[in-house]
């Protein structure tokens, strides 16, 4: 037997104990909840990884392995969000926040109380990546060492509470050294809404910053692993050319053995563009392929897709604020509206943020087919990008669609005249989507300032 399977039993003892429910256990009540069920969290983990390296030795040809690692990917999201609602109940529902004010001491004008809140969920996700490294080893085939593993892990999390940390700080600066500051906040609705608006911005503005502090890079242009750098860094740049857009720094993302093969861009501002590209994607495609994957990120900067993913993350709140105003009476209780809230959050993004993000992924594809002048090229880049992930070509996403919808939606464009109506389009949805947030915007600030909405 499991000695973790002994949390579940004190677990539910504890819950039962009668007291729980006094204000001076109430804070324990909450820590020993959310340990408990991390506890159970790693538990399921260190089973589930057990059963899956049990199953990859049964595995018989390259479509077992490959709906196999679909099964794992889906298993890994659906652990993630577990992680991140346990979190969320922990502090809006069970008050784990008394937990650091009051028992430990901790004063709220400091802003260790909140990391330490950070560090619970983050911790189960380290450990977790620990539990986890011979399974993604194996099933990816990497010739990487555990320690080089937990390392890209801390990277990736760290790019998750750096902001929260620099913004946690800054609050706490403004509202405990400057009292008119915080009475002005608590008498003005909108004050609420303009502190989301600059934690949002402040995330988006240091990204580049982070990302590159973060995660081992080198240059392009000096890149000495592959002969071809030199001339794939001309090739790109009189891409960017083409395209009318500032190609900025443009980066070998070292992956460190893993085999990822991937391409992002970071920086809502022009001057602070970064472009990154795995070490792992260039060793495996060749130029013409690598100038298809750029092109695709080339799309995101023509359409302006940061700054749309800078509105959408704005527009939660909004979404938010109109869904306490219509729950009404039923947000007086805290509990009930804490996991209103959580409902309002979940909708929001497997609904309205998964449907604006797919149609920026098929608004960057269509950008790339004009810029390259073909469809083809790149409807084989992404069938092979599927292929060196391990990604089922039917799998969907929150951030992007299928490879087969992808692959579907550009087939047609082999005709300079449709990708140019197209383009026209999509150009006219997006200038409608401002609009709309526009107007949400404006409805929101009077709904503030003219209706109650319970804090």
């Amino acid at each position: 037997m499991n000695p973790f399977a002994l949390l579940v039993p004190i677990l539910i003892l504890f819950m039962y104990t009668p007291g729980a429910d006094a204000p001076s256990i109430r804070p324990w009540l909450s820590f020993s909840l959310l340990f408990g069920l991390s506890g159970l969290q790693l538990l399921i983990s260190f089973v589930s990884t057990r059963r899956f390296l049990r199953a990859i030795d049964r595995l018989d040809d390259e479509g077992d392995q490959l709906r196999f690692a679909t099964r794992v990917g889906r298993f890994s999201t659906a652990y993630f969000i577990s992680v991140s609602v346990l979190f969320y109940l922990s502090v809006h529902v069970f008050d784990l926040p008394f937990f650091a004010y009051d028992v430990l001491g901790i004063p709220p004008r400091y802003v260790i109380g909140d990391l330490l809140l950070l560090a619970i969920p983050y911790g189960v996700l380290v450990l977790d990546r620990y539990i986890a490294f011979p399974l993604s080893s194996r099933l990816r085939g990497a010739e990487i060492d555990r320690g080089t593993y937990m390392r890209l892990g801390y990277r990736r999390l760290a790019v998750f509470v750096l902001p929260q940390a620099v913004y946690f700080t800054l609050v706490r600066l403004f509202l405990f050294n400057w009292s008119g500051l915080a009475e002005w906040i608590e008498g003005h609705p909108t004050a609420f809404l303009a502190v989301m608006a600059s934690y949002v911005f402040l995330f988006f503005m240091l990204s580049p910053f982070m990302v590159r502090f973060l995660f081992p890079r080198v240059e392009l242009s000096q890149y000495t692993a592959d002969p071809r750098a030199e001339e794939l860094t001309s090739r790109l740049r009189a891409l960017a050319t083409r395209a009318g857009q500032r190609a900025g720094q443009i980066y070998i993302w070292d992956c460190q053995g893993l085999p990822f093969a991937n391409a992002v861009v970071t920086g809502v501002l022009s001057h602070y563009r970064h472009f990154y590209l795995s070490d792992f994607l260039l060793a495996q495609l060749s130029l013409d392929e690598v100038e298809a994957v750029f092109a695709h990120e080339m799309g995101h900067v023509h359409f302006r897709h940061l700054m749309y993913n800078y509105l959408l993350s704005i527009s939660l709140t909004l979404f938010l604020i109109w869904g306490v105003w219509a729950l009404g009476p039923l947000m007086e209780s805290h509990t009930v509206a804490s996991l209103a809230v959580m409902g309002l959050v979940v909708f929001y993004f497997l609904v309205v943020f998964r449907r604006f993000l797919n149609r920026f992924e098929l608004q960057a594809d269509l950008f790339a087919v004009r810029l390259l002048g073909e469809p083809f090229t790149f409807q084989r880049v992404l069938l092979r990008l599927a292929e060196l992930n391990l990604t089922s070509t039917s799998r969907r996403s929150v951030t992007h669609p299928s490879i087969d919808q992808r692959v579907a939606s550009i087939g047609d464009l082999d005709d300079e005249k449709r990708v140019e109506t197209r383009m026209r389009l999509e150009i006219g949805w997006n200038r409608r989507t401002l609009a709309l947030f526009a107007i949400v915007l404006a409805a929101t600030l009077i709904l503030l300032e003219s209706a109650g909405i319970p804090s």
